[in-house]
């Protein structure tokens, strides 16, 4: 079974941000989602997660259930957990605050409990800090409070939105094999990635997107065109930015 993705549209108003995308994601897989600035690659995320404020065509299942039009409470629910880009941690709550709030969907308390105290051994930068305000938190603390919020509700599938966005070298690197831990336990995760090549490096599956569509997988052709068509990407974006 698997969290399946069939013929996915995003719109803002008449702009189109994704169409027709397909993606699949196995249990213990890591699928990513490589692209420039602007390719749609957090909108896909926020659909499937049901956070868009788009409008949504497509349909999104998971083991076979149809997710689509659904809230992100119910999605969630059904074993779906987004870490959004910029972790949108609450900075004025504590660590342990944090968490609770990834528990309150989970009707088994006295597990989700439990749950919450495993985080901090998974993470023990958390633990050290566990009653500070979450915006006294570098950005990689941040970071792994985000995915410890996620992996408290007990999700199958995770969407990592840029988990190393702003993060120094080997703070990305500490975030990525977090990343391979979590493939290991069974997790299913679409990870959407503008570090192109750590992100590759790191794939079972990667798919590149450019102005809103899939145009490669690694399934179909070869990481080196894949890589190739990213930096043409980057180079045509940056020449236009210029201009």
């Amino acid at each position: 079974m698997s969290l399946v993705v069939e013929n996915l549209g995003v719109t803002y108003g008449s702009v189109r941000a994704a169409r027709s995308i397909s993606i699949s994601c196995e249990p213990g897989q890591i699928v990513t989602i490589v692209g420039p600035n602007g390719a749609g690659k957090s909108s896909v995320l926020n659909a499937i997660a049901g956070a868009s404020v788009g409008k949504v065509t497509g349909r999104v299942s998971v083991d076979g259930v149809n997710l689509t039009g659904q809230d992100p409470e119910q999605i969630i629910r059904k074993g779906v957990a987004l870490v959004p880009e910029g972790r949108r941690i609450f900075t004025s709550l504590s660590i342990e605050e944090n968490l609770e709030i990834g528990a309150v969907i989970r009707k088994d308390k006295s597990a989700a409990v439990a749950d919450v105290e495993s985080m901090y051994e998974r993470f023990p930068a958390l633990a050290r800090r566990r009653k500070a305000a979450g915006g006294t938190l570098s950005g990689g603390e941040a970071q792994q409070l985000a995915i410890a919020r996620a992996l408290v509700s007990r999700p199958r599938y995770l969407l990592l939105d840029e988990p190393s966005l702003g993060l120094a070298p080997l703070i990305i690197a500490q975030i990525f094999d977090i990343v391979r831990a979590l493939r290991t336990e069974g997790l299913g995760i679409v990870l959407v990635e503008q570090n192109a090549v750590a992100a590759m490096e790191l794939a079972d599956v990667t798919l590149l997107m450019l102005t809103g569509e899939l145009r490669r997988s690694s399934e179909t052709g070869s990481s080196a065109d894949i890589v190739a068509s990213y930096f043409a990407s980057t180079l045509v974006e940056e020449g236009g930015a210029s201009q």
